[in-house]
């Protein structure tokens, strides 16, 4: 069977309206003869006032210049529009029902691209964290919030004489009942959920 023009382009527009993405169909010559309903609610934009017009000068970004001179590649962009972050996909089309030129994917990536930012400005701050913790001149020892011991640095070590690789992953009742120590802040803290100071002796010190 085979399809009209005029029926291609219904079924088509049916299909692209299922989009929750912005899709928009381009000629040869890059200009914009379909969009769905997703694109004109994403870019604020009437189908009847954009047709015929590029898409670069639709949605007002000189990072889609480029595709109106080869239309016919295949081609990626990000480009910002309003605050918001987009990524658009361009993929030749060329069907036996008379459609031939491009087809663009519009994707609001703005919520990924600042969760991506976020992470990465989480690790910076982890890295400082680190090496903060790693040079500080006092002795740091970390429990979890079960008080079992997960970290120290090379001072608190070299302070307490206590060779810190034996006591990873000890309870600070073990600790205690070992004779690594004689009082436990942090027990204090996890009993009280209050901020604790104490003067234990320490093993070595003995």
């Amino acid at each position: 069977m085979v399809i009209s023009t005029d029926s291609a382009r219904a079924l088509f527009k049916t299909i692209i309206d299922c989009f929750e993405d912005a899709v928009f169909y381009l000629n040869r010559q890059a200009l914009v003869e379909e969009l769905n309903d997703a694109a004109q609610t994403m870019f604020a934009i009437d189908r009847d006032l954009v047709v015929g017009h590029s898409l670069s000068q639709i949605l007002q970004t000189y990072g889609l210049l480029d595709i109106e001179t080869d239309p016919s590649s295949n081609w990626s962009r990000r480009f910002e529009k309003d605050g918001k972050i987009f990524l658009a996909n361009g993929r030749v089309l060329d069907v036996d029902a008379g459609m031939t030129g491009s087809i663009v994917i519009v994707h609001d990536i703005s919520d990924s691209q600042k969760m991506t930012e976020y992470i990465y400005k989480l690790k910076e701050t982890n890295r400082e964290l680190e090496a903060v913790f790693r040079f500080s001149h006092d002795g740091l020892f970390v429990c979890d919030g079960n008080g079992i011991g997960v970290k120290y640095n090379e001072s608190y070590s070299r302070i307490t004489g206590i060779d810190g690789d034996e006591i990873m992953g000890l309870h600070m009742n073990d600790l205690l009942q070992l004779g690594y120590i004689s009082e436990s802040a942090s027990l204090m803290v996890l009993q009280t959920k209050k901020q604790a100071t104490t003067m234990p002796r320490l093993k070595a010190s003995s």
